[in-house]
């Protein structure tokens, strides 16, 4: 049976999608004068020297650690908890196995996952470390958004409001998404974390609507490294200050407009309104 969908029925959905916009876009002019505003300071998760300034948890999840070596143990040593995730175990004791520095590496707090990608014998070390042992059997989310649950508990004990996850931005895409979605995901579970998400040449997090204010580091200035803001699922209204191509009410959306590989105009501060959730991701070495 064909249905047709008169003109009139037409212009009412075209009326109340417009409608939708323009109260989208009145609330982004409300951010922008200041009702909302958070502020971001990456250089200190990218500093070792600042790190030991901050309360944070730090996890590994399965992909190579390419990171600085000095820089990796500092940021694990310095961490109020120390997370592995399945796979991610193994890719820890390599990297404990194999760095040259020698220096005392703290144990894990806690490994999560359905471990069906961890060795069994890493595993046992573990147990034999008396590190926390969490069974996540649950196939419908990913290990990552499995520890995420574990962890944020435990993140609300110890009143630590940031989470470092060690993660290559590069290799399966399927992973990559994945990521992505449980930023998404820990929105409804864990909306007052701050989770970044690093890797060996970018930072990556997630913006709620509102407005934003983030510190860029005088280094990334100095090298002009490259910057995103990327609507995945669904369409945002942006206006920024302090990107070379700056935008003023933009709608962004795939199929559309999105700003990959932008830079920045020189001044010490980016600030981003949002009409929604929009993905924030940085460079943090040249290329």
């Amino acid at each position: 049976m064909l249905f047709r969908v008169g003109t009139n029925c037409v212009a009412k959905l075209l009326e109340v999608q417009q409608k939708s916009w323009t109260m989208q876009k009145m609330q982004l002019n409300n951010t922008i004068s200041g009702v909302k505003s958070t502020t971001w300071t990456p250089e200190n998760y990218l500093t070792a020297s600042r790190l030991k300034e901050e309360l944070y948890a730090v996890m590994i999840l399965n992909r190579p650690i390419n990171l600085d070596e000095e820089f990796v143990v500092e940021l694990w040593n310095s961490a109020q908890i120390r997370h592995t995730v399945d796979g991610g175990t193994d890719r820890w004791m390599q990297f404990v196995k194999s760095q040259s520095t020698k220096r005392e590496i703290l144990n894990p707090d806690i490994v999560t996952g359905d471990f069906d990608s961890v060795n069994p014998e890493t595993l046992q070390h573990m147990e034999s470390l008396n590190c926390d042992i969490v069974r996540t059997p649950d196939q419908d989310e990913t290990d990552f958004t499995k520890a995420l649950r574990q962890l944020v508990p435990r993140l609300m004990m110890r009143e630590v409001s940031t989470v470092i996850v060690l993660a290559e931005t590069s290799g399966r895409i399927d992973q990559i998404m994945g990521n992505i979605n449980t930023l998404f995901k820990a929105q409804a579970f864990a909306s007052r974390i701050r989770i970044f998400i690093l890797s060996s040449n970018s930072l990556s997090w997630l913006l709620s609507p509102g407005h934003h204010c983030i510190d860029i580091p005088p280094e990334t200035l100095r090298q002009r490294l490259w910057c995103a803001l990327i609507p995945v699922g669904r369409k945002c209204v942006l206006t920024t200050k302090g990107l070379k191509w700056d935008m003023t009410q933009q709608t962004i959306n795939f199929g559309a407009l999105v700003s990959t590989s932008n830079t920045y105009n020189g001044a010490p501060m980016v600030e981003i309104s949002s009409s929604d959730q929009v993905l924030w991701s940085m460079g943090t070495v040249r290329d």
